[in-house]
C-alpha cells in the first residue's frame, strides 16, 4: 500500500485558508455509521487533519445503522451536525425535512467539477451542471470476493473465479466438499440479487413514469430472470451453499474472517478484508447468466454521501469547506480508497492509486472502476425511488420467507411488487420532483 505525505489542497473561491481562520479552532461535527474498517480507517483520518493544524477540529459522532443516523437528525429536537452520512436509500428522508444544502454552496472543488471519480447517477443525485448535491464519501460497485486459500485447498484455481451463477454453484459444491461450512455469502441481498442482476442483464427493475409528477414508477422484478435466480439461489440455501446472514456487516465480516469463502458485496468491503488480512482475496465481477444476455451490461453505484446541512454560520461552513478539500487531496482521497475499498473520490485519486500498482493483484477491480460511468445507460439506468429503503426492507422480508422455505420465490417476488407498488404510490410526492423542488431551492438549478 502507498504510503502518503499529508498535503491540503486548498479550497479556491471560499476565502478559506489557514490565515485567514479565527485563532480559535471552528469545531464542525460529522454524524455517521461507519463501522468495522471503514470506521476506524475514517477516524485514522479526522485525527490526523486534527493534529495537523489547528483552526478546524471535526468531531466524530457514531449515531448507529445508517437509518438510526439519518432518524437521529430528523428528530424535532435534534442539535445537527454540521455534516451527516446518508446512504442512498435515505436521501428522500433527509430532503423531504428540509434540513440539507447543496454541496455546491459550501464547498467548491479545486479540481473542477469534472474531477469527480463517481459519475452523475440516481443513487448520488447531482444538479442540471453535473454538480453533486453531497459529498460521495462512500460509493461502492457490486463484485465478488473470494478466498484464494480456500480455493487451493478445494483443489480450485485460485486464479479462475467464477464468470457465471452455474459456474459459481459448481466452485461452491468444491468448497462444501472440501470442508467449507460457509461456501458462499452475501450482504445487501435487495441491492445484489434484484436491483444488479437486472441492471447486470439489461433487464429492468422497474419502469419508471414518462411524466413522474403524474404518475409513479412500477416494479418489475418479478420476471423470470429474477424469479429463476430467487429460485436458484434458494436451492443452494436448502443445500447449505449459500448461508444468509441476517445483517450486511455479518455478511462481510463472515468473509473477512475467514469463515465464507464467497461474497458479493460493495467494494467497500475491501477495507475489511485488508484489516483483518486472513487469505488472499480475490476480485471478479458479478456472475451472470449466459443464457439471459449475450454480454454483461452494467451495475448500480450504491453506497452513502455526506451531506451538507442547513443552518450553520459562516465560519463553520468554511471549516466545513477546508476540511472536505484536504480530504479531497489526491493523497488523502487515495488513501481513503486504498484502505477501504470506496469508489475514489477523485479522478486525480483514482489516478494515482493506479500508478502505485495497488491494483495489481486485482485487475477485475481495476476493470470494474474502469467501467464505472462509461456504459451508455440502458433498460435501468439508475434506481431512485420513493420510499426506497422501506421497499428495500420489504423486498428483504419476502426473501427471507423464502430462504425460511415459508414461501415459494415466485410468490415472494410477485407479493414484494405487490405491495411495493402500494407503498409507490402512496408517495404525496415522487421523488424525482421533490429533489428537484427541494434541491433547487439554494442553487437555482433542478437536481436530476
Amino acid at each position: 500500500m502507498m504510503k502518503f505525505a499529508p498535503r491540503i489542497l486548498f479550497l479556491l473561491g471560499t476565502g478559506l485558508s489557514l490565515s485567514s481562520v479565527a485563532q480559535a479552532a471552528t469545531p464542525i461535527e460529522i454524524w455517521h455509521s461507519f463501522d468495522g474498517a471503514s470506521a476506524v480507517v475514517f477516524a485514522d483520518l479526522v485525527q490526523r487533519y486534527n493534529q495537523q493544524q489547528t483552526e478546524v477540529q471535526v468531531q466524530l459522532t457514531h449515531k448507529g445503522t445508517a437509518q438510526q443516523t439519518v432518524e437521529a437528525a430528523l428528530a424535532p429536537a435534534a442539535v445537527r451536525p454540521h455534516l451527516l452520512q446518508v446512504r442512498d436509500d435515505l436521501g428522500e428522508q433527509v430532503m423531504q425535512a428540509n434540513i440539507s444544502r447543496p454541496l455546491r454552496g459550501v464547498y467548491q472543488p479545486a479540481f473542477g467539477d469534472d474531477g469527480w471519480f463517481v459519475p452523475n447517477t440516481p443513487s448520488f443525485p447531482r444538479d442540471v451542471l453535473g454538480r453533486p448535491y453531497a459529498y460521495p464519501i462512500a460509493a461502492e460497485v457490486p463484485v465478488l470476493f473470494y478466498n484464494k486459500d480456500a480455493f487451493a485447498k478445494a483443489g480450485l484455481d485460485p486464479e479462475a473465479p467464477p464468470n457465471t451463477w452455474f459456474a459459481l454453484q459448481a466452485v461452491a459444491l468444491k468448497l462444501s466438499q472440501a470442508g467449507a461450512e460457509c461456501p458462499y455469502t452475501t450482504s445487501h441481498q435487495s441491492w445484489i440479487f434484484l436491483e444488479n442482476l437486472s441492471s447486470w442483464h439489461n433487464e429492468p427493475f422497474v419502469l419508471h413514469a414518462k411524466n413522474p409528477a403524474k404518475e409513479n414508477p412500477k416494479l418489475k422484478f418479478n420476471a423470470l430472470l429474477q424469479v429463476r435466480h430467487v429460485a436458484l439461489m434458494n436451492s443452494w440455501v436448502v443445500s447449505e451453499l449459500l448461508r444468509i446472514k441476517g445483517e450486511d456487516a455479518e455478511s462481510d465480516q463472515s468473509f473477512a474472517s475467514g469463515e465464507c469463502a464467497v461474497l458479493t458485496s460493495g467494494t467497500g468491503a475491501l477495507g475489511e478484508v485488508l484489516a483483518n488480512n486472513n487469505f488472499r482475496v480475490g476480485v471478479a465481477p458479478l456472475p451472470y447468466y449466459e443464457e439471459a444476455s449475450n454480454k454483461t451490461w452494467h451495475t448500480q453505484i450504491g453506497g452513502a454521501s455526506l451531506w451538507l446541512i442547513e443552518g450553520k454560520s459562516k465560519e463553520d461552513y468554511k471549516a466545513v469547506a477546508h476540511f472536505l478539500a484536504w480530504f479531497s487531496s489526491t493523497d488523502i482521497a487515495a488513501e481513503w480508497h486504498q484502505r477501504t475499498g470506496y469508489l475514489p473520490v477523485t479522478e486525480a485519486a483514482h489516478a494515482a492509486t493506479r500508478k502505485s500498482a495497488y491494483y495489481q493483484p486485482w485487475p477485475a477491480l481495476e476493470t470494474q472502476l474502469h467501467n464505472v460511468g462509461i456504459h451508455t445507460k440502458p433498460l435501468a439506468p439508475g434506481i431512485r425511488l420513493t420510499h426506497w429503503a422501506r421497499l428495500r426492507a420489504l423486498i428483504s422480508k419476502h426473501l427471507n420467507l423464502t430462504w425460511n422455505q415459508q414461501k415459494p420465490p415466485k410468490q415472494a417476488l410477485d407479493d414484494a411488487v405487490r405491495e411495493g407498488d402500494q407503498l409507490l404510490s402512496s408517495a404525496t410526492e415522487p421523488v424525482a420532483v421533490l429533489a428537484k423542488r427541494k434541491g433547487g431551492e439554494k442553487t437555482g438549478k433542478k437536481v436530476q
